[in-house]
This record gives structure tokens, C-alpha cells and sequence, in this order.
């Protein structure tokens, strides 16, 4: 039988309301504390970086940096290059001044690098079940004109910071990019997580069952 129906049938409305309160407390309380919202995923975080650092790049191209209408861009090799390549087209062909690398009249190449983005946790002091996460993205990029003259732009860096639960870190990461998987640091021993509360929990259910049977009994 239920221990909640239980206590409806057999302890007085003053000794019910009391057993339903410290089994609400005591027992229920604590557990739901420990269920809480899934985070954001580290790869649309680092999507969005990377589409924040594309439009900063696209702003710095506004300047009169090329004397044609047409440029050719060249995102180097990287995990994530395909998110820079994506959000770069868009802006670009928005601006209707650019076009695709396999472009043959292009006479300026804009050369985009990927030099950080990747995903690290620290500890909190204050509390070991939480943890820090920050996610960074540095994008380098450089125009080539076609009589050899390199100009280099503005180094791009963003950075996102928050804090998530130690139990959300494997569900907010994609084992199939790296840049989304960080080292999570040991967490320290704590002795109300891990010996006090459980004992507290225990004790609370025990004696919730133990005044179930002794209101019965009377």
C-alpha cells in the first residue's frame, strides 16, 4: 500500500498532516532539488559563437577593403569549419557583394581560421555537484589581393560562461565533435552530499514508517 493512502486511513487529520509535512520536507523535497532543466548543448553554443564571430568578420568587410565585387573565401581546415563556412555564406550573399570560392572572376581571397573553440569546466568551491562551463571561439582572418598585398583583420575572440550540474555534462556534449567535449575536473568529497543528507533521508523515511505503525497500533 501507498505510504501516502496509508497515512489517510489511519492516523488522526493532526498526526497525518504532520507525517505528510516531514516526508515532504525531508524525503520529497531534497530529491526533486536534484532534477532540474538540461542545459543548453555545448554544439549549439559553439554554433552560436561562431555565427556571433562570422558577423563580427562580415562588419570589418564593410570598410572599402576590396576594389572588385566579388571575393573568393577560403575557410581553413577544421572540426567546425563547415559552421563558419555556412554563416559566412549567408551574410555574404545577403550583402550581394560576394561569392562562392569556386568563383572564377574573383580577384581577392579572404582567408578565415578557426584558432580556438573548445569547451572546459572548472570546480566551484561553493559547490561540487555544480560545475563552470565555458566555451571560447577565436577566429583569424586575412585578405589576399590579387597583386599580393596581405591585410590582416581584427582578431575575433567570444566567449560564453555559465554553470551546469555535474549529472547534465554527458548530455549536453556530442562525442562527435571534440570542441563540444571538455575534461571534467574530479569532483572534491563532500561530506552532506555524499554522507549527511542520505543519512537525513533515511532517517526521515524511518520515521515516517515508524510513526505510520505506531499510530496504529493506538
Amino acid at each position: 500500500m501507498n505510504l501516502a493512502v496509508a497515512l489517510t486511513r489511519f492516523t488522526t487529520p493532526t498526526l497525518r498532516l504532520h507525517a505528510i509535512i516531514l516526508y515532504t520536507v525531508l524525503v520529497v523535497a531534497p530529491l526533486k532539488a536534484q532534477y532540474s532543466p538540461i542545459p543548453t548543448r555545448n554544439l549549439d553554443i559553439c554554433d552560436s559563437l561562431v555565427r556571433e564571430s562570422a558577423y563580427i568578420l562580415a562588419k570589418q568587410l564593410r570598410a572599402p577593403l576590396f576594389p572588385q565585387d566579388t571575393v573568393a573565401v577560403l575557410v581553413v581546415q577544421h572540426e567546425a569549419a563547415w559552421m563558419l563556412e555556412s554563416a559566412l555564406f549567408r551574410l555574404f550573399q545577403k550583402a550581394r557583394r560576394y561569392q562562392a570560392p569556386d568563383s572564377a572572376s574573383h580577384y581577392t581571397r579572404l582567408v578565415v581560421r578557426i584558432t580556438d573553440l573548445a569547451t572546459r569546466y572548472f570546480t566551484l568551491p561553493q559547490d561540487v555537484d555544480i560545475v563552470a562551463r565555458e566555451i571560447s571561439c577565436q577566429v583569424f582572418a586575412l585578405v589576399e589581393t590579387h597583386d599580393g598585398i596581405v591585410q590582416p583583420l581584427e582578431p575575433i575572440s567570444r566567449k560564453y560562461y555559465d554553470t551546469i550540474s555535474r549529472q547534465h555534462v554527458s548530455l549536453v556534449e556530442n562525442k562527435q565533435y571534440a570542441f563540444t567535449a571538455g575534461t571534467l575536473p574530479a569532483a572534491p568529497p563532500n561530506f552532506w552530499r555524499h554522507i549527511l543528507e542520505p543519512a537525513i533521508i533515511t532517517l526521515a523515511g524511518a520515521l515516517v514508517v515508524a510513526l505510520f505503525f505506531f499510530v496504529r497500533t493506538q
